[in-house]
């Protein structure tokens, strides 16, 4: 046997070998990496910025939600309207949130820093509303309120303050003076002898119990004064139950027609 053939191909084969288990020692490390399999990983020590840190979360868990109360000029003179504010998101610093009120719905955002017992929050609006302006306002976790200033961008307006009360919107259909025309189908007896201001006030209820935010003064400073009433939204169409839409077409339809149909000796 020729020994001097068999030992460098031995060797040879020896080399081989090795460089394939290097090879795939250095693709499997290579997936591992990639997919978090069960390679050990170096921490990331950066802060992702992305990443709700544990302050931000209590402060979410504690302050997001509705507030909602009255919107007082500053000098005491001038409309009075009930505001909703309503705080969206709170992390790293950044507020997002809207209000609600006389009909508008505006978006805001702005930072918050973390106090005693709460946050206080500096924020705009956008600015291309005649009305926007600028928030600032603490919030008070243990009492539940949100209390501050608004001030506008246009200085011909009037600055409001406001202290609001933390609070869920409910529908409830036991609202009212007239809670059976969203818990019932209305039939015309029911209506016929109605003023024209009644039935108005009948159909714009309907609208109230959903939150909607009133852009006619008197429908607005009737039910701004309501306890229950909240306002919510500026566009309640898709909201209102098939009991409810069928309703208002009949109340539309008497209001039309309401000085034929109004029977004034029999109230």
């Amino acid at each position: 046997m020729n020994t001097n053939f068999i030992i460098p191909k031995f060797i040879a084969l020896l080399l081989m070998l090795a460089a394939l288990l290097s090879c795939q020692k250095e693709k499997q490390g290579k997936d591992e990496d990639e997919s978090g399999g069960n390679s050990v990983v170096k921490e990331n020590l950066s802060p992702d910025p992305g990443k709700t840190t544990g302050q931000d979360a209590q402060a979410q868990s504690e302050t997001m939600g509705t507030y909602t109360g009255m919107f007082l000029p500053i000098d005491g003179k001038g409309l009075v309207n009930k505001i909703t504010i309503s705080i969206n998101s709170l992390s790293n610093g950044e507020i997002l949130g809207h209000s609600i009120v006389s009909g508008n719905n505006r978006p805001f955002k702005g930072t918050y820093s973390q106090t005693q017992g709460g946050v206080t929050c500096v924020v705009k609006e956008p600015g291309d509303d005649k009305y926007d302006g600028a928030f600032e306002f603490t919030i008070l976790n243990t009492t539940e309120k949100l209390t501050g200033k608004w001030i506008p961008n246009d200085s011909k307006l009037q600055p409001k303050s406001y202290n609001l009360d933390k609070r869920k919107f409910q529908y409830n259909t036991e609202t009212g003076r007239y809670p059976y025309a969203s818990t019932g189908i209305l039939v015309e007896e029911e209506v016929a002898n109605m003023a024209k201001a009644d039935l108005r006030m009948m159909r714009n209820e309907i609208y109230a119990r959903h939150g909607y935010a009133f852009k006619m003064k008197d429908m607005r400073a009737y039910f701004d004064n309501q306890d229950w009433y909240m306002p919510m939204n500026t566009d309640i169409r898709n909201m209102l139950t098939e009991v409810e839409k069928k309703n208002v077409e009949l109340i539309k339809r008497y209001e039309k027609y309401a000085a034929e149909y109004y029977d004034s000796f029999g109230r």
